[in-house]
Parts: C-alpha cells; structure tokens; sequence
C-alpha cells in the first residue's frame, strides 16, 4: 500500500467518523433541542396565562369588599317577596270605605281606571305616579273601579 493510498483510507475513515458523529450523536440531540424548544415556548405561553390569570383574581379580591357591600345593600333595598296578597286586601279594604266597588287589579302597569269627576259610573284613565325621575319603570299596580251607589 503506498502512502497516498494510506493517507486516502485515513481521510475516508475520519470522514467516516465525523458522518457517524453527526448521524448517531449530533442529530437526535438538535431533535431533542427543538421539542425541548417547543416545551419551552408552551410553558411561556401557560406562564403568561397563569400570571394574567393572577393579575385578574388580584384585581378582583382588592374590589371584593366594596362589590359585597353593594350587593348587601341592593339586597336589603329589595323586599324578599311582593307580598301581593296583603296589597289586594289593603286595596279592596279601602275601597270598600269609599264606597268603590274594587273589580280587578293588574300588577306592573302604568295607568289605573278611576270614576269619572262628574259622578257617573263611566270609568275614565288617569296616570299613576311613578318614580321616572330615578330612572325606574313604575311598579305600581293599577286598578279597575267603578263607583257603587
């Protein structure tokens, strides 16, 4: 074998080996590197989410004492129940004591029928009073009477 021959066969066998280096050693570690890579950027991308996540509750415990108080007072400006019955009776009770002859009663509108100034029994449209001025509908009941003589 001449030395040139020698010198082709040691190239080829360190050529050799720097491809099997890259092949066996480099490749499946830069595989490794990018999924490592990918991980990373998925835990970024949930540590940012958590740290907004966090940011949100944060805001909302610092507002939890003034937004509770609120509801509570809402609740005890709110009557548990509208207690329909007790109102019927009352109005039917004064009605009697007028001499009206109380014939139905509508919860939610916003007109009531009375008698007529002149003293007949034509029933006539007047307005109930309502709270507009705060901003409200009027949940007055209305009512329906006619005049007994």
């Amino acid at each position: 074998m001449t030395n040139r021959d020698r010198l082709l066969i040691g190239a080829m066998a360190c050529l050799v080996a720097v491809a099997g280096f890259w092949f066996l050693a480099l490749k499946p570690k830069r595989a490794d590197a990018a999924a490592a890579s990918a991980r990373v950027a998925e835990a970024q991308t949930k540590l940012t989410a958590a740290n907004q996540a966090l940011a949100s509750a944060t805001t909302a415990r610092a507002s939890f004492e003034t937004d509770y108080a609120t509801a509570a007072r809402l609740g005890k400006a709110v009557p548990d129940d509208d207690d329909a019955a007790s109102l019927v009776f009352q109005l039917e009770s004064a009605a009697r004591k007028a001499h009206i002859d109380f014939r139905s009663l509508t919860v939610g509108g916003a007109t009531a029928t009375a008698p007529s100034p002149t003293g007949g029994t034509t029933p006539s449209t007047t307005t109930a009073p309502s709270n507009q001025a705060a901003g409200g509908k009027s949940s007055l009941p209305t009512a329906t009477a006619g005049v007994v003589r």
